[in-house]
């Protein structure tokens, strides 16, 4: 509640509750005249495949290149959020045989991050906590003779590159909403925005995005993400119709974090007739 001068107060309210798995979620605002209703939605979270089902109003983004709308429908969505211990990104992995019991120390960047007594057999070290950017690595294995072996390697993490296998996706249907915290109902042009990645490689991450308000617009394209030795790589592109007005638009970044010197930057171009379902401030 906020008290202004003048006797007047206004009033915002957020609430969630949750029943057999699902989360039901409200906003509402009010003033001394009038009260609006914000965001109504309907949550379930399938936690085996971290999936998660949202009915009513939601965000709706379609990725690089690409506009979002807050939609009134129905989205379903890779939330990785829901088990945070899960790594979907390409990460280091090291493997050597052992012979007897051994010491393995792990090292990462200088610092040492882990130490175990070790049984004979293949060792294998997965998954190793490393940060955003350049990572040195080493691993040093003492066995009971005091013999000592070491292995080392340079590693660029990045979060924008997932792992082979991983989808990553939003897929969004419903009535477009404009004014919201001003109108209650205010739905309009039924929309679609999709957007889909998946990881290939340790290397390569390809996806595509497109968004759709039938009769009026098309948009979509493919987008790259690639991880190299010496930074990130993003790549896209894109073509929109509006009406009869044919687009188009392509991305091109680059980034690299390391210690002490970071740097990137990003080329974007696109014609004037290039469209998402976000307003184009040069021609709308």
């Amino acid at each position: 509640v906020n008290w202004h001068t003048g006797n007047h107060a206004d009033l915002f309210a957020e609430s969630a509750t949750s029943f057999k798995g699902a989360s039901f979620y409200n906003t509402l605002s009010a003033t001394d005249h009038s009260a609006t209703r914000g965001l109504t939605s309907a949550t379930i979270d399938r936690r085996k495949s971290m999936q998660r089902w949202t009915l009513g109003d939601s965000l709706a983004y379609s990725g690089a290149l690409g506009g979002d709308a807050w939609i009134g429908g129905i989205s379903v969505s890779k939330e990785f959020s829901i088990n945070p211990y899960y790594v979907r990104y390409p990460t280091l992995s090291l493997s050597t045989p052992i012979a007897v019991p051994s010491v393995m120390e792990v090292e990462v960047n200088g610092q040492v991050v882990s130490q175990q007594q070790v049984t004979p057999g293949r060792l294998d070290v997965r998954n190793l906590p490393l940060t955003i950017g350049r990572n040195d690595a080493r691993i040093v294995v003492r066995d009971a003779f005091g013999q000592t072996r070491e292995l080392s390697s340079t590693y660029y993490l990045t979060t924008t590159a997932l792992a082979p296998g991983v989808h990553d996706y939003q897929y969004s249907l419903g009535f477009r909403r404009m004014g919201v915290g001003e109108k209650n109902w205010d739905y309009h042009a039924p929309v679609l925005l999709a957007r889909h990645r998946i990881g290939l490689t340790n290397a390569m991450t390809a996806g595509g995005r497109v968004e759709m308000q039938p009769g009026h617009l098309f948009s979509g394209g493919p987008s790259f993400n690639f991880r190299v030795p010496f930074g990130e790589i993003e790549a896209a592109a894109s073509v929109s119709r509006r009406d009869n007005d044919w687009g188009k638009a392509s991305l091109t970044a680059f980034n690299y974090t390391g210690r002490p010197i970071s740097a990137g930057g990003s080329v974007m171009m696109a014609t004037r007739q290039y469209a998402t379902l976000t307003p184009n401030p040069i021609n709308e």
